[in-house]
């Protein structure tokens, strides 16, 4: 049994490779884009350490279980 009726499923599975994009490219632009231009230093700091990781772990994650 199925969650999602075979009608969609190309569909949902068009999606997840999107949101997995989408973390992908959010954790690597995360380590790629100069940081001079944010005046926070805590944001900085936490986006190399906790939220550009967190992002290409769950688009890693999620790539990987639509892959396997």
């Amino acid at each position: 049994m199925t969650l999602v009726p075979s009608d969609f499923q190309p569909l949902v599975r068009l999606a997840g490779f999107m949101v997995a994009g989408v973390f992908l490219l959010r954790g690597v632009l995360g380590y790629a884009l100069p940081t001079q231009a944010y005046s926070g230093q805590d944001f900085v700091r936490l986006n190399r350490v906790m939220y550009s990781p967190l992002c290409l772990a769950l688009g890693g994650m999620t790539l990987l279980a639509l892959l396997g």
